[in-house]
């Protein structure tokens, strides 16, 4: 079992992080210290989101690799759309193909959210960085095995669309851990 991590404290300083709570350990005039120790909850938490965003991300290579055979295909996709939704073949054509590329940038996105979780450890910036890195890998690994196949065609729009999505996750993330608590 992990310990809490401890702070020992001179007397007129104490941390900056509210939720660490004071410990007074001596309170003689000669020798004033005190204690400041943050919960252990906090300490496993900030050990169990990358673990845990790193599971995903590789459940996530996973999927890529799984889909980007010929079963990834659209194949009857627009016809499905043309039974239910009652839609005459070029727009369920291209609502498929919306809703594909939909698909792209959610999944990427999420990817590489979940990289940039599972590296949290490093600064910012690298974190950001690498993510984009390991997505740009994925989509590029997506769409080279998809010329491989019959039924599929790799795109470099489709990795520009990837890395977008991961962009843009990763960006409003950062963004939103900046913002002041409210």
């Amino acid at each position: 079992m992990n310990s809490p991590k401890t702070n020992v404290s001179a007397a007129n300083t104490k941390p900056t992080d509210p939720s660490i709570a004071p410990m007074r350990v001596s309170d003689t005039p000669e020798t004033r210290i005190t204690v400041y120790s943050e919960p252990a909850t906090s300490c496993a938490r900030a050990k169990i989101v990358p673990i845990s965003a790193a599971i995903g991300a590789t459940l996530g290579a996973w999927l890529v690799a799984a889909f980007s055979g010929s079963q990834g295909a659209a194949g009857s996709y627009p016809g499905w759309l043309e039974a239910l939704f009652g839609l005459d073949p070029a727009t369920a054509e291209a609502v498929s193909t919306l809703s594909r590329k939909v698909v792209h940038f959610v999944f990427y996105g999420t990817i590489g959210l979940l990289h940039l979780l599972a590296l949290s450890h490093m600064g910012r910036r690298e974190a950001v960085g690498a993510s984009w890195v390991v997505v740009v890998l994925y989509a590029w690994t997506d769409e080279t095995r998809q010329m491989g196949t019959t039924v599929r065609w790799g795109s470099p729009w489709d990795v520009l669309l990837d890395l977008t999505g991961a962009a843009a996750f990763t960006l409003v993330w950062v963004l939103r851990k900046r913002s002041p608590q409210r």
